[in-house]
């Protein structure tokens, strides 16, 4: 699903900077 990569892409993002969402 293009929506659920968006998703999985910004926690990638947010984890490097130390806010990772569950």
């Amino acid at each position: 699903m293009y929506f659920q990569d968006l998703i999985l892409n910004l926690q990638k993002y947010w984890a490097k900077k130390g806010c990772i969402i569950a």
